[in-house]
């Protein structure tokens, strides 16, 4: 079974993507920073990584451009609450898979994970990241990205 990696500080967050995803018979691995994230992403294959931006150590950004640099083949997923600067979302576009904005629906996260994992291939569309309100970015509803 494929696993995916999830990283984020937040435990409550963390713990529930991680019980839910396993509810779907989907194998997970969590780590709470972005060093350990580097470690975890150099021992082992990770096909999917659901990757937070602020983290305690590294910025998740700065993570996600490493991790494509020691896995290209991973799927990045960012996931935040923080708003979306231009300038973050040239790098996220650069680098990023895909992107969904905090709080998020989990049946959206098995969506992606399924999309990716190639569980589902009548899995919906990942929308594109457009232009949100006071200037940040958000999930889009248009279509896919890729």
């Amino acid at each position: 079974m494929e696993q995916v990696l999830i990283v984020d500080d937040e435990r409550l967050l963390l713990n529930s993507l991680a019980k839910y995803l396993s509810i779907e018979s989907i194998d997970v691995k969590t780590v709470e920073t972005g060093n350990d994230a580097l470690k975890e992403i150099s021992s082992s294959l990770y096909p999917l990584c659901l990757l937070d931006i602020n983290l305690p150590d590294i910025n998740g950004l700065d993570v996600m451009k490493k991790m494509k640099e020691l896995s290209p083949q991973t799927k990045i997923v960012i996931m935040t609450a923080q708003y979306v600067t231009d300038e973050m979302k040239k790098e996220i576009e650069g680098s990023a898979d895909y992107f969904i904005a905090k709080p998020f629906d989990l049946m959206h996260i098995k969506t992606i994970v399924e999309a990716v994992l190639g569980d589902n291939k009548n899995a919906l569309p990942i929308p594109p990241l457009i232009k949100g309100g006071l200037g940040g970015y958000i999930f889009g509803t248009t279509s896919s990205k890729k």
